[in-house]
C-alpha cells in the first residue's frame, strides 16, 4: 500500500485519523496527549494531539496555515527564521512542490512541525535538504478546518481545528474585553517512524517530544509576522468567473496561420488591427478535455496574445472548482488583464455576430469560489466525526484527473497491546509524570 500524500488519502488509509479508537495512548493529559498505531503501508504512526492559542486569528479560521507557495515566495528571513524553502513546481493554489533546507532539531521541528520524526537527538549545525510536495486543504474535513500534508517516504499531516469562537485578550493574555482577539485550535501532528525507531524509545523521549511540540505548535501559529503571511495568502490569488454563455461557448482568436472551416469561423474587421478578426468556437475536445474549463480557455486565449507567464488552475486548495470558474494569480492577472480584456470584448462581438441577440460572455474577478460535490469525499467527511459509525476503508479511483473513493475491504490490522521493550506501556491512568503542555 503506497503512503498517502493528499488529506483524503490519509482518512481513506486511517481512517480513525481523529478519533479515539484505534490508536494506543502513550502520554495523555487535559490539554495535550500522545499516542501511536501501526501505519498500513508500514512503520509506526504517532499522533501528537495539542490545544493553542492563536492570538490576531484569521477571520476565516480554515486559513490559519498558510500555502506552502506562498510561504516560500512571500516568507522573508524575518517571517521565516527556519524556513529555506524555494517552489520548484506549483500544481495548484496550496499544492506545491518545494526544496527546503532544515537544520535538524528543535528548528525542524518548528518549521514543518513535525519533521523531528528521526530519533530525538542533537545533531548539532548539520543541514539536511528535503524536496517534496506540500499540501494545503481547508474545510476537511469540517468547516473551518485545515490541514497540510508532506507528501514522501514517511508522509505528515498536520491539522488544525478551531474549538469555540474568538474571545478578547488583555494585553497580559487574560479574557477581558481589549482591542486584541485570540481563538483556540486542537492540532493533530500526525508522522511516521521505523519500527525500530519505535522500540528504541522510551517514555522519557516521548515526553521531551510532547513538551517540545507544545512549545513549537504555540510558537508557530504566533511567530513573528505571520498575520501578515495570512493576510498576503489570502490576496495572493482571484477567482474567475464566466457568465452569459447563453448561446453556447464562448469564441476563441484564431492564429494568423491557423486555418479552420469557414462554417465555423466569424471575421470581425474591429479586430484587425490586433490580429484579432478571425474568431471560432471554443471546442474543449480539440484541448484535450472532455468539457469545457475556464482554465483551459484562458490559458489557451493568452497563449495566442503571446502572454506566456500566466497560470489558470482548476482547483483551489485540495477542491475543484465549477468548470465555469478559474483561480489565477493577482499579479499574473493585473500584468495581463488589459491585453484580455481588450481583445475580450471584441470576442463579444464575434460571438453576437455569430449567434444573434444582445448577449455575450462576461468575465468577473474576485468571485467567490464554487466547488464541484464529489461524492467519495462528502463520505469521507461522514466517516471522519467521531460517533459515526466506523465503516470499511476506501479504495482510489480516479475521476477527471483527480482521486475519488469507493469502499473497499479493510486491510488487517493486527493491535499492539505490549510494548516492544516488554511489558504494558501507555495505557490511560499511566502514572507518568504530567507533561507541561504550553
Amino acid at each position: 500500500m503506497a503512503a498517502p500524500g493528499r488529506i483524503e488519502e490519509w482518512f481513506q488509509q486511517v481512517p480513525e485519523v481523529l478519533l479515539e479508537e484505534g490508536w494506543e495512548a502513550e502520554i495523555e493529559q487535559p490539554s495535550c496527549s500522545l499516542c501511536h498505531c501501526e501505519a498500513p503501508w508500514g512503520g509506526s504512526l504517532i499522533r501528537i494531539r495539542l490545544e493553542v492559542q492563536v492570538e490576531n486569528p484569521p477571520e476565516n479560521p480554515a486559513m490559519l496555515l498558510v500555502r506552502p507557495e506562498v510561504r516560500a515566495l512571500q516568507g522573508k528571513k524575518e517571517l521565516s527564521e527556519v524556513d529555506d524553502l524555494r517552489v520548484l513546481e506549483t500544481a495548484s493554489p496550496g499544492d506545491s512542490l518545494l526544496k527546503q533546507v532544515h537544520t535538524w532539531g528543535l528548528s525542524s521541528l518548528c518549521s514543518s512541525f513535525m519533521e523531528a520524526s528521526n530519533a530525538p537527538k542533537d545533531l548539532g549545525d548539520a543541514q539536511f535538504v528535503k524536496v517534496g510536495w506540500q499540501r494545503v486543504t481547508r474545510d476537511f474535513p469540517d468547516q473551518g478546518d485545515s490541514a497540510l500534508t508532506f507528501a514522501g517516504e514517511k508522509p505528515r499531516l498536520l491539522l488544525c481545528r478551531p474549538k469555540g469562537e474568538p474571545f478578547r485578550l488583555s494585553p497580559r493574555g487574560t479574557e477581558t474585553s481589549s482591542s486584541s482577539w485570540a481563538r483556540r485550535y486542537e492540532v493533530n501532528a500526525i508522522f511516521q517512524v521505523d519500527e525500530e525507531q519505535w522500540a528504541a524509545w522510551t517514555s522519557i523521549h516521548l515526553r521531551l517530544l510532547l513538551e517540545s511540540a507544545s512549545r513549537a505548535a504555540q510558537w508557530f501559529v504566533n511567530r513573528p509576522g505571520v498575520v501578515e503571511l495570512r493576510r498576503n495568502d489570502a490576496e495572493f490569488y482571484t477567482v474567475l468567473t464566466v457568465q452569459s454563455c447563453r448561446r453556447g461557448l464562448p469564441l476563441i482568436p484564431l492564429r494568423p496561420s491557423e486555418a479552420a472551416p469557414d462554417a465555423e469561423t466569424v471575421r470581425i474587421q474591429d479586430g484587425q488591427w490586433l490580429g484579432l478578426d478571425r474568431w471560432t468556437r471554443f471546442w474543449p475536445q480539440r484541448y484535450g478535455r472532455d468539457r469545457f474549463s475556464l482554465a483551459t480557455y484562458l490559458r489557451t486565449f493568452l497563449k495566442i496574445l503571446d502572454i506566456h507567464d500566466f497560470e489558470a488552475y482548476d482547483d483551489l486548495d485540495g477542491q475543484r472548482l465549477v468548470t465555469f470558474q478559474c483561480v489565477v494569480r493577482k499579479d499574473q492577472w493585473e500584468a495581463a488583464k488589459d491585453r484580455f480584456l481588450t481583445a475580450f470584448l471584441i470576442q463579444k462581438k464575434a460571438y453576437r455576430h455569430a449567434n444573434g441577440g444582445s448577449s455575450a460572455p462576461s468575465l468577473r474577478a474576485d468571485a467567490k469560489p464554487r466547488f464541484v460535490p464529489e461524492e467519495g469525499r462528502l463520505a469521507l467527511q461522514e466517516r471522519a466525526r467521531p460517533g459515526s459509525r466506523r465503516r470499511r476503508p476506501l479504495s482510489t479511483v480516479w475521476w477527471c484527473g483527480r482521486p475519488s473513493w469507493t469502499w473497499t475491504s479493510p486491510p488487517r490490522r493486527i493491535p499492539r497491546t505490549t510494548s516492544p521493550r516488554g511489558g504494558r506501556r501507555g495505557r490511560r491512568g499511566s502514572t507518568a509524570p504530567a507533561v507541561p503542555c504550553r
